[in-house]
């Protein structure tokens, strides 16, 4: 006796259909990575082995290195001690460039005449300094 046995159904696959798996659609979902470099891809993974994987952002500006003031206030006797600050008259003179930051913020309490010298200070700093009786100092770029 003959069986008829139902064909198996095709189905259409779509754009972003390749060999049964999904490939990602166009925007911001990211790529494919390095996916298909398989029983083909022999030649290519010489080139993928070389290289290596670059991942994440980097970003093209370079970053202010920072100290808070209340790291240099906490600090300031000990900087004196190591010879990284100088003591003028009743205050202590803090150059914090010298010290490898850029620029100062204002988080934490000043209690001590401080003359903070940097490149660049937030807007709150320069109040606190003041009120403790010191001063800050902006220095030039060379």
């Amino acid at each position: 006796m003959v069986v008829k046995i139902a064909r198996k159904s095709v189905r259409k696959k779509g754009n972003n259909m390749r060999s049964g798996r999904r490939l990602r659609g166009s925007g911001n979902r990211g790529g494919s990575g390095r996916g298909g470099s398989g029983k083909r891809g022999r030649q290519k993974k010489t080139k993928f082995i070389l290289e290596p994987r670059k991942k994440g952002f980097f970003s093209i500006y370079t970053k202010m290195k920072t100290v808070n003031i209340g790291y240099l206030n906490n600090h300031a006797d000990e900087l004196v001690k190591s010879g990284a600050a100088k003591k003028e008259n009743d205050a202590i003179v803090i150059d914090v460039s010298a010290l490898g930051f850029d620029k100062v913020l204002g988080k934490g309490k000043v209690d001590k005449k401080l003359v903070v010298k940097a490149k660049s200070f937030s807007k709150n700093v320069a109040d606190k300094v003041v009120k403790s009786g010191g001063e800050t100092v902006v220095l030039g770029l060379k």
